[in-house]
């Protein structure tokens, strides 16, 4: 009898503080905010990645509606707004009191998550995701996001829709994402906070974003976006040799373009380890164009070599846009392709070139075209059965022309589309 009541009094020890907290952030509680940057506390308009404002760090409030599950609370700041906030930058204050109310109820199951926002959030509150065993995987993917986060600078109406990035985010679930097109301008790091609040609110994690060091803020830039509670990256440096008009490290942004953004990958609490490398080849079909994509490709063996000097590893994975579109007068989009397959086969440790189940990753007047590439040493050990997978618009209509009726998500996410792969995330070789 007295060890039932020693196991019942710590029961009682150890799950009330976490009752007493479960009951602290309900509807009519106070609670104080806490901010995890200096830049303060996202206040969003709705329970969603809309944000309006900051909230200053110790500002108190009542807490007046909660929504998907709790994670997104409703306060009213006193002297301040009415604003949506994730639940982690809130604490209760030391006076809360208050009855444990209902919260409302799962949301339909709806679908395609990227023909509207509307549509993708119920989809992604439903529990609908990018298929695939993330307990014994880790997801790699990239994705071009049209000049992050003002769209196309030429024509106004394409910003990025800040909201549905999140949301397709959550719904791909990538531990680690190839990043391309991404400016670096206050307006972008501002969209940032909101994405990656977004995604914590949809999924949990602690996302955050590594971009290239050279380069102006209004250039394009590539980079990662990843989940520090699933992966760490680091040494990351400014792979010159990705950027075929440099000569030297001296140099990495060389004719304003992009050098390959590199870190060393592992996996949290030990797992996979590997080298990953962004890249965003020089974009058109001039002879120049060409030459400097062909020069990207041929110093592959060079950065291996770099490579492994910082991280004895022969593991690597080499994504983003290798903008394959063909030049004029040599050769088209698909012998590109085939020469670039045939060609990192020969460049140290060896590559090969994921092949995907549709040949479409970019839209140009109408028309797909498979510019977006997954390259991976021969010798990991992790990724040798894997095949990549196209995801968003580009899946959904299978490659097939669209004409002039641009798909919502074209407008408001990409001309591009994500590709990804799942590799294991055990360390088998």
């Amino acid at each position: 009898m007295r060890r039932y009541l020693v196991a019942a009094l710590w029961a009682v020890i150890i799950l009330f503080p976490l009752l007493a907290s479960a009951q602290e952030l309900t509807v009519g509680n106070r609670v104080v905010l806490h901010p995890t940057s200096p830049l303060g506390v996202p206040l969003h308009s709705e329970s969603r990645s809309s944000m309006f404002g900051r909230g200053i760090d110790g500002a108190e409030g009542e807490i007046k509606e909660t929504a998907h599950g709790g994670r997104w609370l409703r306060v009213q700041i006193d002297d301040g707004p009415l604003a949506w906030i994730i639940k982690k930058y809130i604490e209760p204050a030391r006076s809360s009191m208050g009855k444990p109310k209902a919260m409302p109820g799962e949301v339909e199951a709806i679908t395609d998550v990227f023909e509207s926002p509307g549509k993708c959030e119920e989809a992604v509150w439903s529990g609908e995701r990018l298929n695939g065993n993330l307990d014994q995987n880790l997801r790699i993917a990239t994705w071009n996001i049209r000049w992050f986060p003002v769209g196309d600078p030429r024509r106004p109406g394409k910003e990025t829709d800040l909201a549905w990035l999140s949301c397709a985010l959550a719904y791909i679930q990538p531990d680690i994402l190839a990043l391309q097109e991404i400016t670096a301008t206050r307006e972008a790091d501002v969209a940032w906070a909101a994405v990656t609040d977004g995604l914590e609110a949809f999924l949990g994690g602690d996302w955050r974003i590594d971009l290239q060091e050279c380069g102006g803020e209004h250039v394009q830039h590539v980079g990662f976006l990843y989940n520090a509670e699933r992966v760490s990256l680091s040494e990351p440096f400014d792979a010159w040799q990705m950027n075929g008009a440099a000569e030297d490290d001296a140099h990495p942004c060389q004719n304003n373009l992009r050098p390959g953004r590199a870190a060393y990958a592992r996996a949290i609490g030990g797992g996979v380890d590997f080298h990953i490398v962004a890249l965003h080849s020089d974009s058109g079909t001039s002879a120049r164009d060409f030459d400097h994509r062909q020069e990207t490709v041929e110093r592959l063996d060079n950065l291996s070599e770099h490579l492994r000097s910082i991280q004895n590893d022969s593991d690597i994975i080499v994504l983003g846009d290798f903008n394959t579109m063909g030049a004029d007068d040599r050769m088209n989009a698909a012998e590109e392709i085939e020469f670039l397959r045939r060609k990192i086969t020969g460049e140290a440790p060896g590559f090969r070139l994921v092949e995907p189940q549709l040949r479409c990753s970019e839209y140009f007047r109408g028309a797909c075209g498979w510019l977006d590439h997954i390259i991976i040493a021969e010798p990991m050990e992790e990724a040798r059965e894997v095949q990549a997978r196209l995801s968003g618009y580009c899946s959904k209509l299978n490659g097939a022309p669209f004409g002039s009726s641009e798909p919502p998500a074209y407008r408001q996410l990409s001309d591009h589309c994500p590709l990804v792969v799942d590799i294991s995330a055990a360390d088998i070789d």
